[in-house]
């Protein structure tokens, strides 16, 4: 864009009616004018970034989609001002006879004019002996006509039909022979089972893991190609496939085991070929944990002091979004200072909060470090509240963690206990943490309760 104008390089469209996920494809051709604002070498380069980085395969023509080809310039140079695609209406100099149109085969190029409901794919053409390629071909003897022999030897990607077919020509006319072959596929088969004893669901090493799910992606362009999923057997196979590279990508684990997303690439080299890949997945344990504990009894007015400690992802995966909270019994205590403790990953973290006037988090303080044990001012006046407001909760938020996150040195909560608590009372502080596997939350909570001191009632006097 210049700030006025946008010019378009990539945009997705179906090759076929139909197609529901289309294929990305160069906006325009590929070195062909372009608006007096975007001509220049920046944009001309952006366009064959794209072609590279996006492993494009074609092009909007006009009014068609056509291959993207290797070598522009040369391309055009052989057909020596003859007009492969017709983008010269009118012109009776077009060498355009033929077009192959994906989905529905050779036609005559009258059939571009028509109507579509998508852009028709131009794969290959016939043009006064003109190759898709742009080379020129003939064959010696047939100015006369008469009746030929013709025989497929090679269709690089398709089972070639043998069958000697003959066809009669007649002079100054354009013979049409017309082939469908088979395309050559294979088979991707994936067999996953258990790298080692699982203690959820008991599973030894080597057992077959269902419902583990996988896509399959070509290599070169990198489009999503099929999608996979285990039986009860561990086995997921693949629809039938063109001969080529592929990556195959774990996309779903199996319940109780970790994801592996390393991708794995095969190659489909021959016919009614069984590509098969064996994985492995380590089993799964999720855990985390926190203990708080505190003060047995108080009196009003005494200053509170909670300790935090066992924090932790015990899992054998890291976990992301981990934190840990204190929910504080804000009619009882206020909150005075916190400790941070110190934790066994480098690494950085916020602390943020909430009070009773605004139950949105606010952030305390930020870009801490897990190795520096931190005594944070949180009274009212160092943030600021007004009159009336206090903090009820405060989270100290961590991001992703590894397995086996753990903390060194215990947290502490300190705070004044209210003066005008009677006794008796009592009250409950609780903390939790947390952190997201696969999208579900592991939890772990922790409470303590304290009673307010009450003094005993003295005994009532007897006797004389």
């Amino acid at each position: 864009t210049d700030g006025f104008h946008v010019l378009e390089l990539v945009k997705n469209v179906p090759l076929l009616p139909g197609d529901p996920e289309g294929e990305d494809v160069l906006a325009s051709e590929l070195g062909g004018p372009l608006p007096a604002w975007a001509d220049t070498p920046e944009v001309r380069q952006a366009f064959r970034t794209c072609v590279e980085a996006l492993g494009l395969r074609y092009q909007v023509e006009e009014k068609i989609l056509a291959p993207i080809p290797a070598n522009k310039k040369q391309r055009r140079k052989k057909l020596a001002g003859k007009y492969l695609w017709p983008d010269v209406p009118g012109d009776p100099a077009s060498a355009l006879r033929w077009v192959y149109i994906a989905g529905k085969g050779w036609l005559a190029h009258s059939a571009l004019k028509e109507s579509a409901a998508v852009l028709p794919l131009v794969l290959k053409v016939r043009a006064d002996g003109i190759t898709d390629k742009g080379d020129y071909a003939w064959f010696e003897g047939l100015t006369e006509s008469g009746r030929y022999y013709l025989r497929e030897l090679e269709n690089e990607g398709y089972i070639p039909d043998s069958e000697l077919r003959s066809v009669y020509t007649k002079a100054g006319e354009t013979t049409l022979v017309e082939w469908e072959n088979t395309p050559i596929t294979g088979q991707i088969q994936v067999t996953k089972t258990s790298a080692d004893y699982n203690s959820v669901n008991g599973w030894p090493a080597g057992t077959p893991i269902p419902n583990t799910e996988f896509e399959i992606y070509n290599a070169r362009t990198g489009r999503l190609v099929d999608t996979i999923r285990t039986g009860k057997n561990g086995v997921a196979s693949s629809r039938p496939l063109p001969l080529g590279r592929y990556k195959i990508v774990e996309s779903r684990a199996a319940d109780f085991y970790g994801l592996d997303q390393t991708p794995v690439e095969v190659e489909i080299e021959y016919a009614g070929q069984i590509v098969k890949a064996a994985m492995t997945n380590k089993s799964l344990y999720t855990n985390v944990s926190i203990k708080k504990t505190g003060y047995v009894e108080v009196m009003p007015g005494q200053q509170i002091r909670y300790t935090l400690s066992g924090i932790g992802n015990n899992s054998t995966t890291s976990l992301t979004s981990f934190y840990w909270r204190d929910a504080l019994p804000s009619q009882s205590v206020r909150l005075d200072k916190i400790v941070t403790g110190t934790y066994n990953v480098p690494g950085n973290y916020k602390v943020v909060y909430k009070t009773n006037l605004d139950a949105s988090y606010r952030t305390m303080y930020d870009n801490l470090s897990t190795q520096q044990n931190y005594v944070l001012d949180a009274s009212p006046a160092a943030f600021g509240l007004t009159s009336g407001e206090y903090v009820t909760e405060f989270m100290v938020v961590f991001g992703v963690v590894p397995a086996n996150f753990r903390q060194v040195e215990p947290a502490q909560v300190h705070g004044t206990v209210y003066a005008w608590l009677t006794g008796g009372a009592q009250f409950v502080n609780q903390a939790d943490a947390g952190g997201v596997y696969n999208g579900q939350w592991i939890m772990a909570a922790s409470r303590w309760v304290t009673k307010v001191y009450k003094p005993a009632e003295p005994l009532p006097r007897t006797g004389y």
